[in-house]
C-alpha cells in the first residue's frame, strides 16, 4: 500500500493498538497510533490522516464521539470503526458521521487491508 497516506489509530486497548499499527506498518502503510481520543486532538498533527481507524467504545470520548467532533469541524476523511459489541441503536449517528464501514473485532487481516485501501479510494460525502 501506500506509505504517502497516513491512518491515525484510535485505541484504548494496548495490544490491540499496537498489532493493528504493526499490521498496517508490515503492509506499507504510515500508522500514527493514539490511546484515546483526547491523545488524537492534543496532537499537532492528530486531526491530519487520510483515514482514521476508530475503537467505537472507548473510555471518555468515543470512536463514534471523535469523529461526530471532526466532522463538525470539517474533517470528512474517511472513517473506519472497529467493535466488539454493534449497537444497532446507533445506526442513526453511524450513517450521519459518514462512517466508511464498522468491523466487528478483531477484524482479518485482509479484510481490515482490503476496507482501508476502498476507504482511502473513496470521497467521502460532506
Amino acid at each position: 500500500m501506500d506509505m504517502t497516506k497516513t491512518i491515525h489509530l484510535v485505541d484504548d486497548d494496548d495490544a490491540v493498538r499496537e498489532s493493528l499499527r504493526m499490521l498496517l506498518e508490515v503492509h506499507g502503510l504510515n500508522v500514527r497510533a493514539f490511546p484515546s481520543a483526547n491523545a488524537l486532538l492534543e496532537d499537532p498533527q492528530g486531526e491530519n490522516a487520510d483515514c482514521f481507524l476508530l475503537d467505537l467504545h472507548m473510555p471518555g470520548l468515543s470512536g463514534l464521539e471523535l469523529l461526530e467532533l471532526l466532522r463538525k469541524r470539517g474533517n470528512f476523511a474517511p472513517a473506519i470503526l472497529l467493535t466488539g459489541r454493534y449497537d444497532p441503536l446507533l445506526s442513526s449517528r453511524l450513517s450521519k458521521a459518514n462512517i466508511f464501514v464498522v468491523l466487528q473485532k478483531p477484524p482479518g487481516a485482509s479484510t481490515l487491508l482490503a476496507t482501508i485501501k476502498s476507504a482511502m479510494s473513496v470521497s467521502v460525502r460532506q
